[in-house]
């Protein structure tokens, strides 16, 4: 978990330039992977700095590297479990009705990635409420947590609410990362002005080889994946490789399948040459505002099978980049279909193509653009000039 000691007040001095705010950065993978790369990128052309409770050794090095500033709040904090310190940190804050308010920033722009550390910012960028996600993984969780949750659940999306509108509030401006989460947002009443999509690194995420072996089907084992279509799949007769470290309590039910080979964990590289391999990515999953895993490996040359809706709805086009099915039934049916025939060497080129539109190169010139917009008065209260539109004619 992470031991945190927050105080109600912080002055942090950073000068000019541009400050991103994140929550902890133990990785640049999920939520933390916006904030890392879209600092990288705008640390190209001006000064960036990362403010942070509490960040990684090595990613810390890494971004210094990039010629990004890191501040890390420090306050006691103490990574003991990656896995569990985002949402230990953002309960903690939000059952106290405590944040981080962060104060005398200089002449900068604040782009706020964080549900926990708060400042008045130019944008604040939403990946979806926490109560949202929560909800839908319940399932897969341990009986105590699961016993909790259930229990809590009220409370806490009480206070997610009221959290949400003080950010809201505070913020010129708010960007989310899907229109799934747009609308989920805005079902609570929180007004967003636009939307661009989490940024992938297509230098790193690439076909790793020309003659990749498609001798199995990959696949994500989490605590928001669908284990019950992964083992009927299996059941078909199709060779599975699933990696992901965050196995809820049903997936050892899986392991002793056959056709399944599991891979707790794997590094950036090996997951490149593992999706180049595949013959497709299935990712079967119960809540997914975005989706990194059918983008990265779209990125690869892989197709993607998923379901027709939330995040990877927006991101894989169903016929060209994979196929996306209404229910785990056909989802079964037709991994077994292509499994046998073996037909997917069509699409790889427009994977690529489709990926390339999230690299961290293009969605920093959104953010650049957002940035740089000076539209008059507040979105959602008359003004037309809304910045996602702004974003949209600009590109």
């Amino acid at each position: 978990m992470l031991r945190y000691q927050p105080t109600s007040q912080k002055s942090v001095r950073s000068g000019s330039g541009i400050v991103v705010i994140s929550d902890p950065l133990n990785s640049d993978h999920g939520a933390g992977r916006p904030p890392v790369l879209i600092a990288r990128e705008l640390a190209k052309n001006q000064e960036v700095c990362v403010l942070t409770p509490c960040i990684s050794t090595r990613l810390e090095r890494w971004l210094e590297t990039c010629r990004v500033k890191v501040i890390s709040l420090g306050d006691g904090v103490r990574i003991l479990n990656e896995s569990t310190s985002y949402l230990f940190h953002w309960v903690y804050c939000a059952l106290n009705s405590v944040l981080d308010r962060i104060h005398d920033l200089g002449n900068v722009k604040i782009v706020n990635f964080s549900n926990t550390v708060l400042a008045k910012n130019k944008i604040w960028y939403g990946q979806g409420p926490i109560t949202e996600a929560i909800d839908a993984i319940r399932g897969s969780l341990p009986v105590y947590y699961r016993t909790v949750s259930s229990i809590l659940s009220p409370f806490i999306s009480i206070l997610e609410n009221r959290l949400l509108q003080t950010f809201r509030d505070s913020s010129e401006r708010v960007v989310a990362n899907s229109f799934f989460s747009k609308k989920m947002y805005e079902k609570r009443g929180i007004f967003v002005d636009g939307v661009i999509q989490p940024p992938i690194d297509t230098k790193l995420f690439r076909p790793s080889r020309k003659n990749p072996s498609r001798d199995y089907v990959l696949s994500y084992l989490g605590k928001e994946s669908d284990l019950k279509v992964l083992s009927s799949v299996a059941d078909a007769g199709v060779k599975l490789k699933v990696f992901g470290g965050k196995f809820g309590r049903d997936a050892a039910l899986l392991l002793k399948h056959p056709n399944i080979e599991i891979l707790p964990f794997v590094d950036d590289e090996e997951l490149v040459d593992l999706y180049t391999d595949a013959l497709f990515t299935l990712f079967p999953f119960t809540h997914e505002p975005f989706g990194y895993i059918p983008v990265e490996s779209m990125a690869c040359g892989t197709p993607v099978m998923t379901y027709n809706r939330e995040g990877p709805a927006t991101t894989v086009i169903d016929g060209e980049t994979g196929w996306l099915v209404d229910s785990g039934k056909r989802m079964v049916m037709m991994s077994h279909s292509l499994w046998r025939e073996r037909g997917t060497e069509y699409m790889r080129g427009a994977c690529i193509k489709r990926a390339r539109a999230f690299d961290a190169t293009v969605i920093a010139e959104k953010w650049r653009i957002a940035l740089a917009f000076n539209g008059s008065g507040r979105s959602g209260h008359g003004n037309e000039a809304t910045l996602e539109r702004f974003v949209q004619s600009s590109l």
